[in-house]
């Protein structure tokens, strides 16, 4: 995508989602980092419910703050463990703030740029019933099983193609 010179909003739902999940865990440090990042997203979403309040770069500048803010949180408290040969190990909470390291800035491309929204709702709106087909049909994954399952250009299933097949 960077080649492409594609702009990049990650899903601040589904981050919200892996986050609740840390603090469902067993490990207490996981579970107290999962509270702290959670803690940080509600201030974020805070500003975002008093946008009306605020001027244009008063809300923009607090959300930038927010975002430092979460950032900091995300990279600056997670625990690390070791194993014996003293390598780190990987934890859900360390692949978070890798994830963060990598493409942290890819969360908060919606504060930049006008016109992106926070999540991607209308993108997966847009494939939901690819996604539905793919789970009552157990999707396909040979070239003879996709040649089965392909749609005219009516829209409707190549049938000749699926009576010919032998599985």
């Amino acid at each position: 995508m960077k080649d492409c010179n594609v702009t990049v909003q990650f899903c601040l739902a589904h981050l919200i989602r892996d986050i609740r999940y840390f603090t469902t865990l067993p490990d207490q440090d996981t579970k107290n980092y999962g509270e702290r990042v959670l803690e940080g997203v509600r201030r974020l979403f805070k500003i975002f419910h008093e946008q009306e309040t605020q001027t244009a770069d008063v809300f923009k500048l607090a959300l930038e703050r927010a975002k430092a803010e979460l950032c900091a949180i995300i990279l600056e408290t997670v625990s690390s463990e070791w194993d014996a040969q003293g390598k780190e190990r990987k934890t859900k909470a360390q692949n978070l703030a890798n994830r963060f390291r990598n493409h942290g800035d890819a969360y908060f491309e919606f504060i930049t740029t006008p016109g992106i929204d926070s999540t991607n709702n209308l993108a997966e709106q847009a494939i939901r019933f690819i996604v539905i087909d793919r789970y009552i049909t157990q999707g396909t994954r040979i070239e003879r099983g996709r040649a089965a399952c392909e749609r005219n250009s009516d829209g409707d299933h190549n049938l000749c193609n699926a009576r010919t097949i032998r599985f």
